[in-house]
């Protein structure tokens, strides 16, 4: 009994070793001694880069035996690159026809179907530049099919070929921004992954969509509304709209802010917060404004980064809230974190300003406020040297509103003596005259 089960699994071993030889023996065709020569010949030559000789060789295999090794796909484009180059007329368009029958059949033999119609894409580019749109078509059917493992070269030449067919009115600006998008989010994985060409393609991508000037805030708010509405958690998504509707200043549009916010909710940085503080303010939404940049504060771990919120949040209340103390308070902040803040001298000048007329219970103490002032834009230019010029026509101006000698004379004050300036502003001065 022993034996007879042992012998049938001998049979049942042979049966299959038999199968599995006659398989790998398929592969070299109904003339397997002449593939394996054949197949020898061509690589002798293609690896002395004889790539005319081997074509012969090359080609008797490709029609006879496609299936004996994948090195006829990998080599077969370089031989026939070589025939194309040298040949004219009907027998360049013969090798042309190969060449793209390359990626049909290597599809058909070794699989990666994605990956070879985005080449046959290419080459179509390349050799076929009247059948654009059977290369777009190509191109979208590869993306579709490999999606995050597309490869590169793929990636850019299908948004050159879409810029191109947005510059010639075939496609839309919308569809042009919608292939954007999904390209991103590809490469922005296979960044995440590690993938180093996927950066340099995506810097590639960005330049091609700013080159087309399709990216105005009216399209992308019509483009993104849906998507992000259908996928208001993608975070891939979201910096992707962000990003774009950054570069071209659409901080007024309501998308903005909803995919700031919901990036906020889902990663609560100092920087997003700041984003979101900032949108608010320009758009005149000072309590969300300060709540947000209160926020951006207390999330900022670098003190030295601090100086531009404080600052900011000081033209805040100084522009839309009307709270002259506190914006002073801020504008202090910002020069404790950076001593060469010459802005917010700046805006201590401008806070002086705006409450001189009630700082002083007469015209000569009303004034004496203008020395404060002048002292703030000094200090400004001397922090911010690059700011001299903006700041030159205020010092003049200021100066130009000094009490004259005369009237401080009627107070029994003199040149070069201290002076308090009354009110809240609190700033002890050096008396100056306007001659």
């Amino acid at each position: 009994m022993k034996a007879k089960v042992l012998f049938i699994l001998m049979a049942i071993f042979l049966t299959g070793s038999i199968a599995n030889a006659q398989d790998e023996e398929a592969k070299f065709g109904d003339n397997p001694d002449k593939c394996r020569a054949q197949l020898s010949t061509y690589d002798q030559f293609y690896n002395q880069d004889n790539f005319k000789d081997a074509y012969a060789a090359w080609s008797w295999c490709f029609k006879f035996c496609p299936q004996s090794t994948k090195n006829l796909y990998i080599q077969g484009p370089n031989i026939l690159e070589y025939m194309i180059k040298n040949a004219e007329g009907d027998e360049k368009e013969a090798y042309i026809d190969t060449l793209l029958l390359i990626y049909d059949q290597r599809s058909e033999y070794f699989g990666e179907e994605g990956k070879n119609k985005g080449r046959k894409a290419i080459e179509i580019m390349q050799y076929r530049s009247g059948k654009a749109m059977q290369a777009f078509r190509l191109f979208q059917e590869a993306i579709e099919l490999d999606t995050i493992m597309a490869e590169v070269n793929t990636i850019g030449r299908y948004m050159q070929l879409s810029t191109i067919l947005y510059k010639n009115k075939v496609i839309e600006g919308g569809e042009l921004i919608e292939i954007y998008a999904q390209l991103v989010d590809i490469l922005g994985t296979q960044i995440d992954a590690g993938q180093a060409a996927a950066e340099k393609a995506k810097e590639q991508i960005d330049g091609m969509i700013i080159n087309t000037g399709v990216l105005d805030c009216e399209k992308m708010v019509e483009i993104f509304t849906p998507m992000f509405e259908a996928s208001p958690n993608n975070e891939k998504l979201l910096k992707i709209i962000q990003g774009m509707m950054e570069r071209e200043k659409c901080f007024s549009a309501e998308l903005y802010a909803k995919v700031s916010e919901k990036l906020y909710e889902n990663d609560k940085t100092a920087s997003t917060a700041h984003i979101l503080a900032q949108y608010f303010f320009k758009n005149n939404q000072s309590e969300k404004a300060e709540s947000y940049y209160k926020e951006a504060i207390e999330l900022q771990v670098d003190e030295s980064k601090k100086a531009d919120l404080y600052f900011e949040m000081g033209l805040l209340y100084f522009n839309q809230m009307d709270q002259y103390s506190t914006a002073k308070t801020y504008a202090q902040k910002a020069i404790v974190a950076d001593a060469n803040y010459g802005k917010a001298y700046k805006l201590i000048a401008q806070i002086y300003a705006k409450i001189a007329k009630d700082c002083g219970e007469n015209d000569f103490e009303k004034r004496a406020v203008n020395w404060a002032i002048v002292d703030k834009l000094l200090q400004a230019r001397s922090a911010s040297p690059e700011m001299a010029e903006e700041l030159n026509p205020m010092i003049a101006k200021y100066s130009a509103r000094f009490p004259k000698k005369d009237d401080a004379f009627f107070y029994g004050i003199t040149e070069g003596q201290k002076y308090e300036i009354n009110c809240w502003i609190g700033e002890t001065t050096t008396v100056r005259f306007n001659e």
